[in-house]
């Protein structure tokens, strides 16, 4: 336990915010250095001046409420200042495995701690859309996607940041991904008909998401470019571009 772990004292923003956000694991090393000033009187010390390094594995991270954590995360360590600073070189979300990364808690001590998390994923795109449609993002469900529909890989890199706050809001987080989607198939995914062999770019920000890319429609060739707008002041919410090369059988497939 994190909070069992750091002595009392020891930046205690630093402590409560690995406290809410870290759980699990096992600290295999740490070398720290101290600055120690002792009231003899009062039989205290106070302490100053941290500087750490760690080493761990198996942790558990909370990165964003409501997501599923992030899981066996393995890597080092730093505590310096006023901030502190995880390099990822193992862990999960889900079966997506992590491919690196940082997760860093900073402005530690008075006021308000901000946690930034950036790291690679790469794994199932079902279990990809799972992730980012809990609430409270539902994307895939905006987007009108069934992720328990839809196969392929994604590689991606992730990030959130946000203040540590009790009551936190959405709009107080900032968050995006940029991801290459591989081999992605749809069952029924227009017409009763299904996508296959997709291969597509997707941007994901505060704003929305836009994918680009191609595949075969019902067989034949296709391209796609789409956007999905969560806030649109004006206009439409979903606008997609599609581009279909039919030949006669498929025409006649598709009753065109």
């Amino acid at each position: 336990r994190i909070a069992a772990l750091w002595p009392r004292g020891v930046s205690p923003g630093g402590r409560k915010g690995a406290s809410a956000n870290l759980s699990d694991g096992v600290l295999d090393e740490m070398i720290a250095q101290l600055g120690v000033t002792v009231d003899s009187q009062a039989m205290t010390a106070d302490f100053s001046d941290a500087h750490a390094v760690m080493r761990y594995h198996d942790m558990t991270v909370d990165y964003f409420a409501g997501l599923p954590p992030a899981k066996k995360i393995g890597g080092t360590a730093t505590l310096t200042g006023r901030r502190l600073d995880f390099a990822i070189a193992s862990g999960a979300v889900k079966s997506l495995k992590a491919t690196g990364g940082t997760v860093s808690i900073t402005n530690i001590g008075p006021g308000t701690e901000t946690l930034t998390v950036d790291v690679g994923v790469s794994g199932a795109l079902q279990d990809a859309l799972e992730t980012i449609d809990a609430k409270p993002l539902r994307y895939a469900h905006e987007a009108g996607i069934d992720p328990a529909r839809v196969g392929g890989k994604v590689d991606a890199q992730l990030h959130f940041q946000l203040p540590l706050l009790a009551a936190l809001k959405l709009d107080e987080v900032d968050y995006g991904a940029k991801a290459t989607l591989s081999g992605v198939a749809y069952a029924k995914v227009a017409l009763d008909r299904p996508l296959t062999d997709g291969n597509f770019t997707l941007d994901l920000g505060h704003d929305g998401v836009h994918a680009k890319g191609s595949g075969k429609f019902d067989g034949s060739p296709a391209t796609i470019d789409g956007n999905l707008y969560f806030h649109p002041k004006a206009g439409p919410r979903i606008a997609y571009r599609i581009g279909l090369a039919l030949d006669d059988a498929a025409r006649a497939r598709l009753g065109w």
